[in-house]
């Protein structure tokens, strides 16, 4: 059984529906008739990846924030 099933998921550049599973933080492929703990119904909202932000300074991370 997985854990979370998201339906009726809209992701960027399809023009159908889908479903999406969730197992262990992963994201599986699943059928229509799988079972899930808790399944939401999206109703065709938009699914994206999560916005991260990597920049760094490496310049400044080892001094504390002061240039040598």
């Amino acid at each position: 059984m997985t854990d979370l099933i998201l339906r009726n998921a809209r992701l960027a550049g399809q023009d159908s529906l889908t479903d999406l599973g969730i197992d262990g933080g992963v994201i599986v492929a699943v059928g229509a008739d799988d079972e899930a703990a808790e399944t939401i119904d999206l109703d065709g909202r938009l699914v994206t990846p999560p916005l991260v932000e990597p920049h760094i300074h490496l310049d400044a991370v080892l001094t504390v924030g002061q240039p040598r």
